[in-house]
């Protein structure tokens, strides 16, 4: 079972002298900024505030975004992720692949496309073809291979 109560809090320093807090959640790290920062975003496009529910564990993922990002694992690769690392949520043992899945964004709309995944993507029941894009909505269910996901626009900056 998925130990969530903080084993450890830190407070480190960041680009331009902002503050971050680190919470240690067993083996998973979350780093929340303090204050925004206009360095994260380098796009002209304002940024999404997306909530993932991994359903089959119960967790909530909350991250900003405006071009675009990676769902996938690290695990058991040592290198480094560079996206929405689902290692901690058995991502290896439900057939998640490296770079599964990028949400990125369009006119306005968050879109999905499967990376040509091993063991494929759904949405809403309907399994994606590769390189394909695919509209999706705040609500909608979305399958990686074995991981049930439950995406929420929380903040969309297109909607006041």
């Amino acid at each position: 079972m998925l130990n969530m109560q903080p084993d450890d809090e830190t407070v480190v320093p960041t680009q331009e002298n902002q503050e971050s807090t680190t919470k240690h959640l067993g083996d998973i790290v979350i780093e929340e900024a303090a204050e925004p920062s206009s360095i994260l975003f380098e796009s002209n496009q304002p940024p999404w505030r997306i909530e993932l529910n991994i359903l089959n564990v119960n967790v909530q993922i909350v991250f900003d975004f405006q071009d675009s990002v990676i769902l996938g694992r690290s695990y058991p690769d040592p290198r480094p992720f560079n996206g929405i690392d689902l290692s901690p949520f058995d991502a290896y043992q439900c057939g998640i692949s490296r770079n599964h899945v990028v949400l990125m964004l369009e006119q306005g709309n968050v879109l999905i496309r499967d990376l040509k995944s091993m063991n494929g993507t759904a949405l809403n029941g309907k399994r994606l073809k590769p390189d394909h894009k695919y509209v999706i909505k705040s609500g909608d269910l979305i399958h990686l291979a074995k991981l049930k996901l439950r995406i929420r626009f929380l903040h969309n900056p297109f909607v006041s």
